[in-house]
């Protein structure tokens, strides 16, 4: 598949999750469909959606769903750098970033 393929059905199933289809039958579907899909594709084609009209909030409401699809492909992705590289570093402080900005907004509902 090529890239500019591989985006426009992760568009499509954006959008199916948007208008609310079943998460469980688009699984299945993202599985076959995009295996070895980089987190990088989604986040542009977020960005497309966002400037096509769909509001960034919706997006962001929808970004637990995105990263559920992704699991299994995020789980199996290599990392860029070696351990001792401060790529790795800057890599992990990111994540930790990230799980505690996620919990200051569960904390601010």
């Amino acid at each position: 598949m090529t890239e500019l393929f591989r985006r426009k059905k992760l568009k499509e199933l954006i959008r199916r999750i948007h208008q609310g289809e079943d998460i469980s039958s688009l699984k299945e579907e993202f599985k076959q469909l995009f295996r070895g899909l980089s987190p990088l594709d989604v986040v542009h084609v977020e960005q497309e959606l966002i400037e096509e009209g769909i509001p960034p909030e919706e997006i962001h409401k929808l970004c637990d769903v995105h990263i559920e699809l992704m699991k299994e492909s995020l789980e199996k992705t290599k990392p860029i750098a070696p351990p001792w590289h401060p790529i790795n570093t800057l890599m992990q402080e990111h994540t930790l970033m990230v799980q505690m900005a996620a919990k200051l907004i569960d904390a601010s509902k």
